[in-house]
């Protein structure tokens, strides 16, 4: 039985139980009220109590590892009373609020306000690299955004920041943060556009071949040999190819014979069954 006047949690926001039943009216920050089942809220505070709290500042880091490192010395779990006893010096509606907002905050405490457990040293010293990071890169996301939006990106030096826009572009990912934080449609076009206009990619790279899933790589099957049929060997003539000198694949040329101009048209086809493993490759 939750008693009259006295202060919970109901979706993360501080609640005072201002009429008892068959359901509770609660009172929120801000004067709103509401009816919820009992098993809604979370009791922080017995009461009598005769006010809501309102967020409150949080307290010095000093002062939660200080009673983090006393409460750790017990063995069995504590409460949210001897928390807020230890942090902010009283029980009160307002204590109680800003221990529950430690206790989910998650960092040098996890259970309920009744059973509540220290976490280990070694977990927040993770926890507490790992936010910071976190934070790190959201401060670095607004810069980014900030340098797109202003026309200040450096294709070079923030090339590794674009690669979720890389990503839709190419049809791998079915969205991107970037995109969306611009306010632009999460669409691989609207990606192009932007990988063009912010001089990341050039009008010569084309994103459509990796878009429509197509092989990225050459052909790794050898083709069987050609077809029998009636040709004519003029592998002994001197042939010159129109490609470029860097060129593997040499793909047309010319050879001359007495009064006889031949040219020479790659026929890849003539080694490619209808059918098999090459030809489906």
């Amino acid at each position: 039985m939750i008693p009259l006047k006295s202060l919970g949690v109901y979706k993360n926001k501080p609640a005072w139980v201002a009429e008892t039943g068959e359901k509770l009216t609660l009172l929120l920050p801000g004067g709103e009220t509401l009816k919820v089942r009992e098993k809604d809220i979370e009791v922080i505070f017995p009461g009598p109590c005769t006010i809501v709290p309102i967020e409150n500042s949080d307290p010095e880091d000093r002062d939660v590892r200080e009673a983090w490192e006393l409460l750790s010395i017990f063995a069995g779990p504590s409460t949210l009373k001897e928390l807020a006893e230890l942090v902010f010096l009283e029980f009160s509606p307002q204590s109680a609020w800003g221990a529950w907002r430690l206790l989910a905050g998650g960092l040098y405490f996890s259970g309920t306000p009744s059973a509540l457990v220290c976490r280990p040293e070694a977990w927040v010293r993770a926890e507490q690299e790992r936010r910071a990071a976190k934070e790190t890169q959201g401060r670095d996301f607004e810069d980014l955004i900030r340098r797109l939006r202003s026309g200040e990106l450096d294709p070079s030096a923030d090339r590794r920041y674009v690669q979720e826009l890389e990503a839709l572009a190419l049809g791998r990912a079915p969205g991107c943060r970037i995109l969306k934080a611009l306010g632009r449609e999460e669409s691989p076009g609207e990606a192009h556009a932007l990988l063009l206009q912010t001089g990341v990619w050039t009008l010569f790279y084309d994103p459509h071949p990796a878009r429509a899933g197509c092989p990225e790589g050459s052909a790794l099957l050898p083709p069987p040999p050609p077809r029998p049929e009636p040709r004519r060997d003029l592998t002994g003539l001197p042939a010159f190819a129109i490609d470029s000198p860097w060129s593997d694949d040499p793909d047309d040329a010319v050879s001359l014979e007495g009064e006889a101009l031949y040219v020479h048209v790659a026929d890849p086809t003539a080694s490619l069954n209808a059918g098999d493993e090459a030809e489906g490759e």
